[in-house]
This record gives structure tokens, C-alpha cells and sequence, in this order.
């Protein structure tokens, strides 16, 4: 196992250490205390920093620390001074490697492991940009993932065998064999976990923004400049695999030159509609799941909406729901609404792509309309 050397060394002011990844989920609560903690009796552990590729120090473990040391200085700024005077004091990691990172950041085994789902999707999105491999990935978390979703049932009763045959086994062949056969057991346990979390972390960035507003209550960094004034709904891990699944499509649809028309930034009509399908289903159970009653519109207002992949009306949002789905959407009214067949019309023509997914519905909301004008004009 490598041994990590260190230097202490003093930093003038806490910029001069950069966060980067932070698999910490920190809303400021646990600030508070460690603050008082230190006020009263010092830094006792140094927070851990390294060189990053930049050549700037970059904190490895501390985060706690560090913001608690933020809190102090806003809240109670003559006792940071008087603590701080000469300095921040931080023990520099000299010979941290990239590989090294990943374990030196996400340390699940120090004073306070990670106990939130949001915490170990930060530590997947490190894993997974790394490079690193599934299973080397659900091994080197699992710690931490035993902690957030404690392995039950068979799979427990089993890892927990072959854990006790391993502890007493003594002959190193048998334990190598045991070892395999462990990471193998824990490996098809663990990957529906894994799976969710990789969704997560494959999704266009709103995805990711959504998980972090439902865990911090707030969001922080890019998301907060990017998504700040976007309503984010509560997604489940089932919605992210149908939000995923919509966005490899998207991402299917190529320009003339070859090129990808969308990107995770910019993700595509397919996961737009999907995005608002959820959305209306969070607003339908804020108001006690009324159905929608969708208003027509005319031909042109559609052709605009889908030209700027809004959907705000009645009509077409009822419309993009009902094909995606959504039960909650009220197809009599859709069959009433005047416009339809012009719709229908409109979507054909202007995004053949999405036709081809919600076409047949269409048609038979238009065939019913059409069957009760037929008996209304017979009556």
C-alpha cells in the first residue's frame, strides 16, 4: 500500500486553498459546531491539501474543516484572527498521484463517513470521469454504499459467509479465491445501485441539478449560475432511467455535417417533453392530481411552440403528456378540443422525429374525434 508523505506548511487565507471535488453534502449545519469546537480549543487535525494538475492546492480531506474555518471567519472574525494570525496551518500531500485522488478525496473510513444517497452520487461522478471501472468502482465504495443502503436479505446472508470464511482462512491461495469470489457476490448485488447512479451522472446536467436542489434544499457553484431559476422537480431513480433513455436518443439525431445537434447542456426535445411530462405530474400532485383540460390552439401557435421547444399551452402540453403516458392527462378533452387534427398535422411536419414516437396515439385521439363528429352530424 503506498504511504502518502507530508509537509505542514501555513496558508495566508482560506482562498488560497481551491475546493474542486467535494463529495461532502454540507448545508451548513455541521459547520456550527466543529466551529464552536475549534474557537474552543483549536485546530486539532490539520486539513490534508495536494498539488493539483493546475499547481494549485487543492483540498483532499478537510472539507468539513475548511468551511467550518469560513464560518468562523464570517461569524466571528476577531477569533479567527486571533487563531489565524501567522496563518491557516495544512498539511500538504507531496507525492499524490491522479490515481491517488479519488481514494485521498472520497475517504468514507475518516472521523465522519458519508451518509447521504447525494454524497455517493458525488463520489460516483468522480469514479465514473476517472475512468475507473464498474466493479473497481462498486469495490472501492462499497464501504460507503454499505453504509447508505445496508445489504440485505440473501445477498447479505451470503457476503456475510463468505466474509467469515475469509477472516479465517489462512492459506493465501484460499484467500485470494475467497477475496475474488467476495468482490464478485458484492459486484451482482451492488449493481442496481451502481446502475442508478451512473444514470445520474450520464443525464443532461439538469438532472444532476435536481438531485442536488432535493439534498441541499438549494444549489451551489455552476448549477446555482446555470439552473437557478429553473423549477426542478423531485426526481426518482425510475425517472432518470426514462429521462436517460430519451436523451441517447436525442443524441442519435445528427446534423448534415455529422455532427451531435445536442449535448448534456443543451439536451433535446425528446427529454425536453419527458423533463415537462414530470414537471406536470409534480404540479398534478401539488393540486391534488386534477386532471388537465387542455384549451385549443391554433395551427401557427403550435408550429411556434415547436419551433422553440417550449409547449407552454394547454393543447400541446396536454397533447406531449398524454403520448408520453401520463394517465393524468384527460383524453376526452383532448378528443374535444377543436384544433386537433391541425396539431397532429403541425408535429408531423414539423418534427418528424417525435412523430414517429407518438404518432399512432395521435391518430387515434384524432380517429375518435372524428367518429364523434361523425355521430353528432347523424344525429
Amino acid at each position: 500500500m503506498k504511504v502518502i508523505k507530508y509537509a505542514e506548511k501555513m496558508v495566508k487565507k482560506l482562498s488560497d486553498v481551491v475546493i474542486g471535488d467535494n463529495v461532502r453534502l454540507d448545508n451548513g449545519v455541521d459547520s456550527v459546531p466543529l466551529a464552536e469546537s475549534i474557537v474552543m480549543d483549536g485546530l486539532q487535525q490539520l486539513p490534508e491539501v495536494f498539488l493539483n494538475a493546475e499547481g494549485k492546492l487543492e483540498m483532499g480531506r478537510g472539507h468539513r474543516r475548511w468551511n467550518a474555518l469560513g464560518w468562523i471567519q464570517q461569524h466571528q472574525p476577531k477569533e479567527f484572527k486571533r487563531l489565524f494570525a501567522d496563518g491557516i496551518p495544512i498539511r500538504v500531500a507531496e507525492n499524490v498521484d491522479p490515481e491517488d485522488v479519488f481514494s485521498f478525496k472520497v475517504d468514507h473510513g475518516h472521523q465522519k463517513g458519508l451518509t447521504h444517497p447525494f454524497e455517493l452520487q458525488l463520489a460516483m461522478n468522480m469514479a465514473l470521469r476517472s475512468g475507473k471501472k464498474e466493479k473497481v468502482i462498486i469495490t472501492a465504495l462499497r464501504p460507503l454504499i454499505d453504509q447508505i443502503y445496508p445489504l440485505k436479505g440473501a445477498a447479505g446472508k451470503d457476503v456475510a459467509i463468505i466474509e467469515e470464511k475469509l477472516s479465517k482462512a489462512t492459506d493465501d491461495s484460499e484467500r485470494a479465491k475467497l477475496k475474488k469470489e467476495l468482490d464478485d457476490r458484492v459486484h451482482e448485488a451492488r449493481r442496481g445501485v451502481f446502475q442508478n447512479h451512473q444514470r445520474v451522472h450520464q443525464s443532461p446536467n439538469i438532472v444532476m441539478a435536481a438531485m442536488e436542489k432535493a439534498a441541499r434544499g438549494k444549489l451551489t457553484g455552476e448549477n446555482e449560475k446555470v439552473f437557478g431559476n429553473e423549477v426542478l422537480p423531485v426526481l426518482t431513480y425510475a425517472n432518470v432511467k426514462s429521462l436517460l433513455a430519451y436523451h441517447k436518443q436525442d443524441m442519435e439525431e445528427l446534423g448534415e455535417q455529422g455532427q451531435t445537434l445536442h449535448s448534456k447542456a443543451v439536451p433535446g426535445p425528446l427529454f425536453r417533453v419527458e423533463w415537462k411530462k414530470i414537471l406536470g405530474k409534480a404540479k398534478d400532485k401539488e393540486n391534488g392530481d386534477k386532471p388537465v383540460t387542455p384549451k385549443a390552439i391554433s395551427a401557427n401557435a403550435m408550429r411556434q411552440e415547436i419551433k422553440d421547444n417550449t409547449f407552454q399551452s394547454g393543447l400541446a402540453t396536454g397533447m406531449l403528456r398524454y403520448c408520453s403516458g401520463d394517465k393524468g392527462v384527460n383524453k376526452e378533452a383532448l378528443i374535444k378540443a377543436d384544433s386537433i387534427a391541425n396539431v397532429a398535422e403541425v408535429v408531423a411536419e414539423c418534427s418528424p422525429e417525435f412523430w414517429t414516437t407518438v404518432g399512432e396515439e395521435y391518430a387515434s385521439i384524432v380517429a375518435a374525434q372524428n367518429e364523434a363528429a361523425a355521430a353528432s352530424t347523424e344525429g
